[in-house]
């Protein structure tokens, strides 16, 4: 069922808990070790702030190198996001890895031009070392959705031998290639938190919309590599799909391109959309053949006020992130991939939380509404581009009801299986004309991308974080 976008501190996998707003495909593992510059075994010793206050910084401890070469006295890690992500002002970032003081951790780790290391691929790269039954395992439970078509969906969520899968990983690294030893047959553990959850409660909203006022949205200068016209369509189609629901106050506007170049760094006064993750926010880059992160969101909020009997953080800011390399995903079923991820990332700005296939929800059922929407954890790669369902829409509803309306019930409340709402600010004459156009600019763009990803991951390895383009 629809849920209102929430983090919980609240559950065994804390850092995990942070994984609840952003849009990925399963990635082998062969792929994380290949991609990642550094992989280690530590504990979290110490949070610092960071220069830039609203990133956190992890000082890790115990180090032991399962690939590269480190200095365990000085290995800091560098995740968007407030280190204090509940204060009034922070920022709270969908898919960032939250670590926790003490915790043993195994992590995937990308070089970053500021002398810190990031965590390679967001929460895909963090995992945790438990213990359970006497057994050291290590778990990452991303997510119980299995991607239709995916060969590697299992491995999101699997557990792992912690001996055994240091081992694997150590060898990988040495270009040393051998076949999967350590899977166990166990269920992650999962947490039973409360529907709303401590680090936004209350839950967050936009509250201009109660007067009239549009929330402007902005998409980078420079569009996604691979989408035709850089994306822009789909991302207006996006916001059409939110605006078209008479029954909710939801009121984005597409205010067009600006250079600005805030995101996730530092709060610029704008909500927008940057493609290709100018700034390396994203470790790592995403491979269509091995999966990875295809883009966070990031909001920032203020302190409690009450609307209409409830009491929510009011969102101050929005940002959505899209990973370089990501455009061979979006491009698929002629570019309507990109309308559903956009549109999924814009429901997690609005204050929407999955609808399932998350840790902190249930596992997504095929024939369900929670599995048909939009919000689900992965996206549905079926073609069905910008579109919002029942499930999808009642959220909406619930956060923003429009006066006169049946009331929604509650998050968890029944709601019915169908589809509803989506129509596309492009319209259907327009959308037609895009798709065939999409299909020949995929064909000759698909010979140039080899070429472009190695362009596009020298230059976000040497991007400053924060600095203007």
């Amino acid at each position: 069922m629809f849920r209102p976008y929430r983090l919980s501190a609240g559950v065994l996998l804390s850092f995990s808990a942070a994984a609840l707003g952003f849009s990925y495909t399963p990635m082998t593992d062969e792929a994380l070790v290949d991609q990642a510059d550094r992989v280690v075994l530590a504990t979290v010793s110490k949070i610092e702030g960071s220069p830039r206050s609203e990133w956190a910084r992890y000082r890790l401890s115990a180090v032991e190198s399962l690939k590269g070469e480190i200095n365990p006295q000085a290995l800091i890690v560098a995740v968007p996001g407030s280190a204090d992500p509940g204060a009034d002002g922070g920022l709270l970032v969908a898919g960032a890895p939250r670590l926790a003081v003490n915790e043993r951790v195994l992590l995937f780790l990308s070089e970053r031009s500021d002398g810190d290391m990031g965590v390679s691929q967001a929460a895909l790269g963090a995992f945790q070392v438990v213990t359970d039954g006497g057994e050291s395992l290590v778990v990452r439970d991303v997510s119980e959705v299995d991607t239709p078509g995916n060969p590697y969906a299992g491995q999101a969520h699997g557990v792992r031998d912690a001996a055994a899968f240091s081992a694997w990983v150590r060898d990988r690294g040495r270009g040393q290639h051998r076949g999967q030893d350590y899977w166990r047959d166990k269920k992650p553990p999962r947490g039973n938190g409360p529907k709303y959850a401590l680090l936004e409660d209350p839950p967050a909203r936009w509250h201009q919309f109660e007067q009239g006022l549009d929330i402007d949205l902005y998409a980078g200068d420079v569009g996604q590599a691979l989408l035709l016209a850089g994306g822009y369509g789909q991302f207006r189609s996006a916001t059409g799909a939110w605006n078209d629901d008479p029954q909710s106050l939801v009121r984005l506007r597409y205010a067009g391109q600006s250079g600005a170049v805030g995101g996730l760094n530092y709060s610029d006064g704008i909500s927008m959309i940057l493609f290709n993750d100018p700034l390396g926010d994203i470790g790592g880059t995403y491979d269509c053949d091995r999966g990875g992160v295809i883009a966070l969101t990031g909001y920032r909020y203020g302190a409690p006020a009450s609307v209409g009997g409830r009491v929510y953080r009011p969102l101050l800011e929005a940002d959505i992130v899209v990973q370089d390399g990501a455009g061979c995903f979006l491009v698929k079923n002629l570019g309507a991939n990109a309308g559903e991820v956009f549109a999924h990332e814009l429901g997690h700005s609005l204050g929407l939380a999955h609808s399932c296939g998350d840790p902190r929800g249930s596992a997504c059922v095929s024939g369900t509404a929670a599995d048909a929407a939009t919000m689900r954890a992965s996206p549905h790669d079926d073609g069905r581009g910008a579109t919002l369902t029942t499930d999808d829409l009642s959220g909406a509803r619930y956060l923003y009801p429009q006066s006169g309306t049946v009331s929604v019930p509650p998050p968890d409340g029944a709601t019915s299986d169908g589809s509803g709402g989506g129509g596309g600010a492009l319209g259907a004459a327009a959308s037609a004309l895009l798709a065939i156009l999409a299909v020949l600019h995929w064909m000759r763009m698909r010979i140039l991308a080899d070429v472009s990803c190695a362009g596009r991951a020298e230059a976000k390895k040497g991007a400053a974080p924060g600095a203007a383009r």
